[in-house]
């Protein structure tokens, strides 16, 4: 993957012209995340974080990664988390449970540029699906990714489980 880490996305917005490169999450850097993993999950803490980072981040990055976007002051804009699903028509998807980004600047230029990131990786894994899941807390980030042109194609449907209890 390290034709990433040099790939620029230029958002062209208003009169501004914003800058963001791509770059594999590194164990390093997962903790510099966690204040935009807080932007939605306002209760997790570092270890919770970092847990489920490194669930994605070890093994093959064609079958799961995390990727981190970069500002030009070298600050995090933006996170994913994918994974790679076959679907029952033989085609691959590009799961994304995890997609934040916030903007120092309150514009969509981050999400958008977080998104060229997804739909690049995932072309160069061979998927020709991107599902992103958002969370309801996510409706600015909804809009923001409907603007570019996502749309709607899936609802996901939870139900909270409590701990079982261990069988006799």
């Amino acid at each position: 993957m390290a034709d990433l880490t040099i790939r620029r996305a230029s958002i062209v917005e208003g009169e501004g012209h914003r800058s963001f490169a791509v770059a594999k999450l590194t164990h390093r850097r997962i903790p510099e995340a966690l204040p935009l993993i807080r932007a939605t999950w306002s209760n997790v803490d570092l270890e919770t974080w970092r847990n489920f980072a490194k669930a994605f981040t070890r093994g093959s990055e064609t079958s799961s990664g995390a990727l981190a976007l970069i500002d030009a002051s070298r600050a995090l804009s933006g996170i994913l988390v994918y994974r790679v699903e076959p679907d029952l028509d033989g085609w691959l998807i590009f799961s994304v449970p995890l997609f934040s980004a916030v903007d120092m600047h309150n514009s969509s230029a981050a999400a958008g540029a977080l998104l060229e990131a997804a739909i690049a990786r995932a072309h160069e894994i061979g998927c020709r699906r991107l599902h992103i899941r958002l969370r309801p807390e996510q409706a600015a980030m909804v809009r923001s990714i409907a603007a570019l042109g996502m749309s709607n194609v899936a609802g996901v449907y939870g139900l909270a489980l409590g701990a079982r209890a261990a069988p006799n």
